[in-house]
């Protein structure tokens, strides 16, 4: 499996909500019509309805949204790219000038690990969500931070057993092309109707910087990837 997350930033010209009722009423559709060609396996948007910075951890850039595609495979990846080069995947890259800032645009591949909850299966629809972001600061070793982060959720789950429905970790993997935005992604699946980001899902270190959002997340059916 492969795992590859995108950070969306809306048009300036547009609100958050424009830029959701066009991502999911136009942009999804056309990349779920050529998903014969991508081939992901597992496609959900993460849409931020909140966020705020969680001190002691510095700032960190917000974005509007991030997207989850997983491959079952390198070569699905491969292809997938592949299909960018053509006639559909320009009419693609161009729709997404239609609500997207392509100057923050960010696509990099994660380890996703479970460390409470059920296993993730196919959950269409609508679902609650509250996502920790992080990067390290640039005096912290990528390994220290890295069991850091590992320590930090699953002390996280012995603590709140039986709040959320889920915890995940996403960990970025550094390639030669340079580092991601981003470090890790802690993801919380919180109950049906939880109030809000719990005040201690939040990052303890000031040599990092981390941001807390809420989101609304949106997964497509498996009928829907055509595979």
């Amino acid at each position: 499996m492969l795992k590859v997350i995108t950070l969306f930033l809306r048009r300036p010209d547009r609100s958050r909500r424009q830029f959701r009722d066009y991502y999911e009423g136009n942009h999804v559709a056309m990349g779920l019509a050529a998903n014969k060609y991508f081939g992901f396996s597992k496609y959900v948007r993460n849409h931020v309805v909140g966020s705020h910075v969680a001190p002691p951890a510095r700032a960190i850039t917000e974005f509007d949204a991030f997207s989850e595609y997983t491959f079952k495979d390198v070569d699905s990846a491969v292809k997938a790219q592949e299909y960018m080069l053509t006639p559909g995947g320009t009419a693609l890259a161009e729709d997404e000038l239609n609500f997207l800032d392509m100057s923050y645009h960010p696509s990099f591949g994660v380890t996703e690990t479970l460390v409470a909850g059920a296993p993730r299966g196919v959950e269409a629809g609508l679902r609650g969500k509250v996502a920790l972001v992080l990067a390290r600061g640039a005096d912290t070793p990528a390994s220290a931070f890295t069991e850091s982060v590992q320590a930090f959720a699953k002390d996280y789950a012995r603590r709140n057993v039986g709040g959320f429905v889920r915890l995940v970790l996403d960990t970025a993997v550094e390639t030669p092309a340079g580092r991601p935005p981003l470090d890790a992604i802690v993801s919380l699946w919180t109950k049906p109707g939880a109030p809000g980001a719990p005040a201690d899902f939040r990052w303890p270190s000031a040599a990092d910087a981390a941001l807390v959002l809420e989101i609304e997340s949106i997964e497509a059916a498996t009928e829907t990837l055509g595979l």
